[in-house]
């Protein structure tokens, strides 16, 4: 006699461990697909969403009964299926999160020899992005699966192809040092270029995402001193691989941004509001402050010093008057930057540069060089003498993208930032204009 999926299905699904073996006795087979073609472990997994310590022994119970019809030989199979949605119940706050856990790591160790055999990069990849979701509570789980998998997983592509690794994911998404630092010990590709549309129009490194906000970029320099890089090593690899992300800069600036004694002064948090369009950001955050400090650095000029003009004065205060009327006269001596107005003009970067901005210069003295960007365009950023946002200020990519394009600060409540026709040219999103 066929046993009925319908029966199965209610089985596994409200954990009836002696119901299943009934069923079993009966001649059912509960590997059978379902009409969404999931087995009956699959679906007993799923409702386990909201386990708790009280029925744990009960759901254990039906996992382990049906776990030898488990199939792990490539990424289709349910084993897979099955650990998906139990790490990403445990990752979850609904249920309670100690049984979840235990659960999880149970299932784990179960199949680890498994797991080791049909070893799947992608299938292993997409676990352990929902693990160090919560890390550190399921520290112990994303230990496992890094044992298991190591390097290979976390330079493995999570949901798209040639998208970001879990590296860059980490640091996209603004994770602490201990989880960056977690993933760092296993031995990844630091230097790894990925693209993903979800958080910027262009391709990152985990050193390039980590410039968009200086507490991100204080726990990513963190993060490569618990494995003792090299930073003279590191930032010519850095150049030597990913020239085009990091256009502007030369090794001995990328130095100085390493080496700036900088103490953030924004508290990282979960949520973040951005200041201008007032959306909730859920990709990539910018603090166009700290975008502004690494520009002036980009340029020689240290992030700390006043204005040109405001140096100049210094120097000559002790002068005699005639002295400091001839320097503040002189275009030679004053490098005089023109005042923030609301529709701020582009310039090449060529001519902002001066004689004058000699503060960090090269002991060679050969002179700075601007490059465009990859299609061939000048690269240009908006004309200011000091940067329109504060530095407490967070603000989303597209608000970025519409104030590095017109020099103004995007007003709240506007759909995404389209340029005009006038406006659009093949050198909309290019990497200068992201990382200007």
């Amino acid at each position: 006699m066929k046993v009925p999926n319908a029966c199965i299905k209610f089985a596994a699904e409200n954990h009836h461990s002696e119901l299943c073996k009934i069923l079993n006795g009966a001649g059912a087979d509960m590997s059978t697909l379902t009409h969404n073609r999931e087995t009956a472990i699959v679906l007993a997994a799923e409702k386990s969403y909201y386990t708790t310590y009280a029925a744990l022994s009960k759901v254990s119970d039906t996992l382990r009964f049906l776990t030898d019809s488990m199939d792990f030989s490539d990424e289709s199979g349910d084993g897979w299926k099955v650990l998906e949605r139990l790490c990403d119940s445990s990752a979850e706050g609904h249920g309670e999160t100690e049984a979840k856990i235990a659960l999880l790591l149970w299932m784990l160790k179960l199949s680890s020899f498994e797991l080791k055999t049909y070893f799947v990069e992608r299938e292993f990849a997409i676990m352990l992005q929902w693990v160090l979701k919560a890390h550190p509570v399921l520290e112990e789980a994303s230990d496992l699966l890094l044992n298991l998998g190591g390097a290979e997983i976390i330079d493995a592509m999570g949901y798209v192809i040639d998208g970001y690794t879990i590296l860059q994911r980490r640091v996209a998404w603004a994770r602490p040092r201990e989880d960056i630092k977690t993933v760092l010990s296993r031995g990844p590709d630091i230097h790894r270029l990925g693209f993903d549309s979800y958080f910027t129009p262009q391709q990152e490194t985990p050193t390039s995402l980590a410039m968009y906000s200086e507490w991100v970029f204080a726990d990513w320099l963190y993060g490569l001193g618990t494995i003792e890089v090299d930073l003279e090593i590191f930032t010519e690899q850095e150049l030597e691989r990913n020239h085009v992300v990091h256009i502007g800069w030369e090794k001995d600036t990328l130095l100085d941004l390493f080496a700036y004694d900088n103490e953030p002064d924004v508290d990282a948090r979960e949520i973040w509001v951005c200041s201008d369009c007032t959306q909730e950001i859920d990709s990539v955050k910018v603090q166009p402050y700290w975008r502004h400090l690494l520009e002036r650095i980009k340029r020689r000029i240290h992030p700390d010093s006043p204005t040109q003009h405001d140096s100049e004065a210094r120097e000559t205060e002790n002068a005699d008057l005639g002295g400091v009327v001839e320097a503040a006269s002189s275009s030679s001596h004053l490098a005089q930057e023109p005042d923030v107005t609301e529709n701020a003009p582009f310039v090449d970067l060529s001519e902002l540069r001066s004689e004058s901005e000699s503060e960090w210069e090269s002991e060679s003295g050969s002179e700075f060089e601007f490059e465009g960007d990859i299609h061939g365009y000048p690269a240009t950023v908006p004309i200011q003498s000091d940067c329109v946002y504060a530095r407490h200020e967070v603000i989303c990519m597209d608000c970025w993208i519409h104030y590095i394009r017109t020099g103004t600060r995007r007003p709240p409540h506007v759909d995404e930032y389209s340029p005009s026709i006038e406006e659009s040219s093949e050198d909309e999103f290019s990497p200068y204009f992201i990382h200007s």
